[in-house]
């Protein structure tokens, strides 16, 4: 390992021998050998350090390697855990939305309930409304036949009008009776506006409901689409921790 003019000349005697160069002769002829000298030693000991050195700064890279691997290893799992907390809260309101969907379907069908009672009620008393103007249809017939008797009568009676005053007491009498059916129409009538504006109530409250649950549809959609989302996230994660894996 002397491969220099300056190595080859140090001379320190140490061998046992004044010169390298009469350490290396004794070497060639068999009677020394290379290990006596000491910067022989050396060289090896420095060659064997750089060596161990090299192997050691290897060592280090491929522990860097490996470490920074397991680091995102970690990471990714980290990811994948928020992702599924994500998924977790996403599905748990989709939960309570469910819920709230339901708890409208159910006010929604209380209101058509209310609607259809309510639209009972106008049916009903249209049927009667109708068959009241039957009736004064009719008791104008008659007082339109009893004014026209009445007409003769005083015509025929001259003075003696008894025959036309019980015609006439007639004809007050079916007036009265055509006042009373027309009273009583419009206090139908009255009845049946409350009833009116409740059916027109429970048509807006109706209205509301459907637009609320629209929105929780919509909201439903969203939550969904999130979930879709979280879980292609969540799967391109694994597929990437098992390639990780594989690497290390």
């Amino acid at each position: 390992n002397k491969m220099t003019e300056e190595k080859r000349n140090i001379n320190c005697s140490c061998c046992g021998y004044d010169t390298c160069k009469e350490m290396a002769t004794a070497i060639f002829n068999g009677v020394n050998k290379e290990s006596n000298c000491i910067y022989y030693l050396k060289a090896l000991a420095e060659k064997e350090k750089e060596e161990v050195e090299i192997m050691h700064e290897e060592s280090m890279r491929e522990h860097q390697i490996h470490s920074d691997k397991l680091t995102q290893i970690i990471h990714k799992f980290i990811s994948l855990g928020d992702g599924i907390a994500d998924l977790t809260d996403a599905n748990e309101m989709t939960a309570k939305k469910a819920e709230n969907i339901a708890s409208q379907v159910k006010n929604i069908n209380e209101e058509c309930t209310k609607l259809r009672d309510a639209l009972t009620a106008i049916s009903q008393f249209i049927d009667v409304y109708k068959q009241s103007n039957l009736d004064i249809e009719e008791i104008a017939s008659n007082t339109s036949l009893l004014s026209l008797n009445a007409n003769i009568e005083a015509a025929r009676a001259g003075d003696a009008g008894k025959g036309f005053a019980v015609v006439a007491e007639e004809i007050r009498s079916l007036s009265d009776s055509t006042k009373q059916l027309i009273v009583e129409n419009n206090d139908r009538a009255n009845g049946m506006l409350p009833k009116l504006d409740e059916g027109i109530e429970s048509i807006k409250a109706l209205l509301v409901s459907i637009d609320d649950v629209s929105y929780e549809v919509e909201g439903i959609v969203s939550s969904t689409e999130k979930i879709t989302a979280q879980s292609a996230d969540i799967l391109e994660m694994s597929d990437g921790i098992q390639e990780a894996v594989q690497n290390i």
